[in-house]
């Protein structure tokens, strides 16, 4: 797995990985600055990819955060290495972003939360996963 340089990444018994962004110096009381989860996306087993797409891109909207301006969703790939994402900004804190993507035929999610100027990072990790 491609970990960015300054994340750290840690598993747990269920395949699940987060990774965290660390700043660049630390100091006490620190703050990560980025969240990068990845994790099963439990969807019945019947349903079609298209199907999870559609009904993952409506909760998505649903449940954005307060404030959020919610774009997408963006599609890219095909097949095996289709990618469908959605996004959020934040206009009271342009720095801050969001994303959530659904990899691997909608059966993987990962999700991001930090600087505007790591989602490239973030599709980065996507892209060498698929």
């Amino acid at each position: 797995m491609f970990v960015p340089f300054t994340w750290i990444a840690e598993t747990d018994d269920a395949m699940n990985i987060q990774m965290n962004k660390l700043p660049l110096t630390v100091l006490p009381g620190f703050k990560l600055s980025g969240m990068i989860s990845i994790g099963q996306n439990f969807s019945p087993p019947a349903e079609k990819t298209e199907e999870i797409y559609s009904s993952w891109e409506a909760i998505y909207w649903n449940l954005a955060d307060a404030g959020a301006v919610v774009s997408g969703p963006v599609r890219t790939g095909s097949g095996a290495d289709e990618i469908f994402c959605m996004e959020s900004s934040y206009p009271k804190t342009p720095k801050l972003a969001s994303a959530s993507c659904l990899i691997l035929h909608a059966k993987w999610k990962v999700d991001f939360r930090g600087d505007r100027n790591d989602l490239k990072s973030f599709f980065e990790i996507i892209r060498r996963m698929n």
